[in-house]
């Protein structure tokens, strides 16, 4: 369906929602800003819109396959509207021009000059940051978690009785899940997981330096045992990426979203952690995460539309 629409207000100015099919190219706009003070200048004269509110607020398809607005322009002409732009095929790297003439509904309240114009957003002053902590829903499937800060499995080679003694004291502490806030109890390590400590402490005390740090810290050991963490930790990037691992291996898992050949949904966390870690309502959040997924090389399709990605995230 052609059609676009022209939103006005006196706080935010003008807003354009578009939607076109020519030829091989689709192309959505979603609340995109139009910088003009009224109805007199989009009829002078093309009017360049905002990349950074490009990038995050529409959606281009070129011969079904994701693309890119890289300039765009619009012009009202008559009762009908004029988009202008320079397209990227996404698979191929080719651009090039192309343009659509669209009937326009023009709201009635819209001045024709002095109005307000927004002005555009930097990429800095962009808010990424949230405070707030989300939690699985009691439906959802569990996720693995993110790796650790080193990268490194806790599986070991021979000789490596430090790594195999944490790994037995969290298998050991993790069969009975968290303990419960109200109570200090826990499950004691098992056998096993005590005899790999006290091979750790007996190799430490045969001749590693008193400064290494491979064995298992006081504050480690404090925090798997429920307590001596510090509040203020549990905000850290290592856990707004975990949150990301699990929300895209959702994606993966419901086939809404498909990967190259040798990529995770690791190698996309650390870009998508500050788009859902963001306080940007759920509808703008799920148009950035779709559109900034397209773009990346190790995506290899995003099968899920951006009504079905506003509706999970509000889940999420």
């Amino acid at each position: 369906m052609n059609q676009a629409t022209l939103h006005w207000t006196s706080d935010k100015g003008f807003t354009l929602d578009l939607d076109s099919t020519e030829e091989d190219v689709t192309v959505r706009f979603m609340a995109v800003t139009v910088p003009a003070d009224g109805t007199d200048r989009l009829r002078e004269e093309p009017v360049a819109l905002y990349s950074m509110d490009m990038l995050f607020n529409t959606h281009v398809d070129v011969g079904h396959a994701p693309g890119q607005l890289h300039t765009a322009t619009v012009m009202l002409d008559g009762d009908h509207i004029v988009l202008g732009a320079d397209l990227e095929d996404a698979e191929t790297g080719q651009q090039r021009s192309w343009s659509v003439r669209l009937p326009v509904v023009v709201p009635a309240n819209a001045p024709a000059s002095c109005g307000f114009v927004a002005e555009e957003p930097a990429e800095d002053d962009l808010d990424w940051e949230d405070d707030g902590d989300f939690e699985m829903p009691a439906d959802m499937p569990a996720m693995p978690s993110a790796p650790s800060a080193g990268g490194a499995a806790t599986a070991t080679a021979a000789g490596g009785g430090g790594d195999a003694g944490m790994e037995a004291l969290l298998r050991s502490l993790m069969k009975s899940g968290p303990p419960e806030p109200a109570s200090g109890d826990f499950d004691e390590p098992d056998d096993a997981a005590l005899a790999a400590l006290e091979q750790e402490e007996h190799d430490d005390d045969d001749g590693e330096d008193a400064g290494d740090d491979s064995g298992i810290s006081s504050a480690l050991l404090a925090a798997l045992l429920g307590g001596g963490a510090d509040d203020e930790e549990d905000d850290s990037p290592g856990d707004d990426i975990e949150h990301a691992v699990n929300f895209l291996q959702i994606l993966v898992n419901r086939e809404g979203l498909a990967l190259e050949p040798g990529f995770t949904v690791k190698d996309l966390a650390a870009g998508a952690a500050p788009i859902l870690m963001s306080q940007a309502p759920a509808e703008r959040m799920a148009s950035q995460l779709s559109n900034w997924l397209l773009s990346q090389d190790s995506v290899e399709e995003l099968y899920i539309d951006d009504e079905s990605l506003e509706s999970l995230l509000e889940q999420w």
